[in-house]
């Protein structure tokens, strides 16, 4: 399936905004792909596809994650708001012939991060934060920063990330934990 069919597909199964969403993500994840060395077409195909599965429901994400058998850890199982990356990450292998391990990971964590980031997996991770449609806090900072400190971008967006599910009193995933303290073992820093 080409990128074409796949934005076609897309805009049937999600609403308008999530679909804006996904294509602004995209363009944002193609600009940081050139200027950090990525295939712009696999950072394409990765942020155009990291939403795929919000268009379901909770109880039809449920449904979905039965039929593909899909793996939840503990955490996961227990946030329903992390329940589409995974779920995301199926369906672009299944309903879109997506077999890109790389894309499929950065759909994959796209939400958490995790240890060991490819570029890929942070160009997505960062893009779907700063998006030229968010209004996020310090979104402008991030945009202005991740063309030329990528790491720093998401270590930034980790931690907005994190003080916000603290504020909202939900667990937050070990694996953001990991994937911050991974780029602070690094040196990465303000």
């Amino acid at each position: 399936m080409n990128i074409e069919d796949i934005r076609k597909e897309l805009q049937q199964i999600l609403g308008a905004k999530r679909f804006q969403h996904s294509l602004s993500t995209a363009e944002m994840a193609v600009l940081l792909s050139k200027r950090h060395g990525v295939s712009p077409e696999k950072a394409e195909l990765a942020a155009i596809l990291h939403d795929c599965a919000k268009g379901y429901s909770i109880h039809e994400m449920r449904e979905q994650i039965e039929i593909y058998q899909v793996e939840l850890d503990e955490v996961e199982r227990k946030e329903p708001g992390l329940w589409h990356a995974p779920l995301s990450a199926i369906m672009a292998r299944v309903r879109f012939n997506v077999h890109d391990e790389d894309i499929l990971q950065a759909i994959q964590i796209h939400s958490t991060g995790d240890q060991g980031m490819s570029v890929l997996d942070k160009i997505i991770y960062v893009s779907d934060y700063i998006e030229y449609h968010r209004k996020h806090l310090k979104v402008e900072d991030i945009r202005e920063l991740a063309p030329y400190n990528l790491n720093l971008a998401v270590l930034m967006t980790i931690n907005i990330k994190i003080t916000y599910l603290l504020e909202q009193e939900v667990l937050i995933h070990p694996r953001s934990i990991v994937a911050r303290n991974d780029l602070l073992a690094q040196g990465v820093k303000k």
